[in-house]
């Protein structure tokens, strides 16, 4: 995994993450390329904050990516507590049973925090 800062300016918005399925470092010609995803991403984002109405709020496309992160984020935390797990091992129990459910994270998430699922000890998730 590879993690790129998307900017505006000296700002950074946000970080693109990219994956490849074999370990290594990146080459010296696929950096510059994966800078310059993270640059598009950037554009992309603009873009579209650029058409918000009104302008001083997210644009809605942009609000349920924040959103659908604290869900998974909140359910991950709650599966820790059902768990005795860190929070950083219970993220990949939330996606395992996301896998072998065939649902996406989000759908588990939101069953976890309205308590359709519990990841309890001594209960199958």
């Amino acid at each position: 995994m590879f993690a790129f800062p998307v900017r505006a300016g000296r700002v950074t918005i946000g970080v693109l993450d990219l994956y490849r399925d074999t370990p290594g470092e990146l080459t010296d010609e696929a950096l510059p390329e994966a800078f310059g995803w993270a640059d598009a991403a950037a554009e992309v984002l603009l873009r579209l904050q650029g058409r918000a109405r009104p302008p001083t709020e997210l644009h809605p496309q942009l609000t349920g990516v924040t959103a659908d992160r604290a869900e998974i984020h909140q359910a991950t935390g709650m599966i820790a507590a059902q768990t005795g797990a860190s929070v950083i091992d219970a993220l990949p129990l939330l996606r395992a049973h996301a896998y072998t459910t065939g649902r996406s994270m989000l759908a588990v998430s939101r069953d976890v925090l309205t308590h359709r699922i519990r990841f309890d000890r001594d209960e199958p998730a």
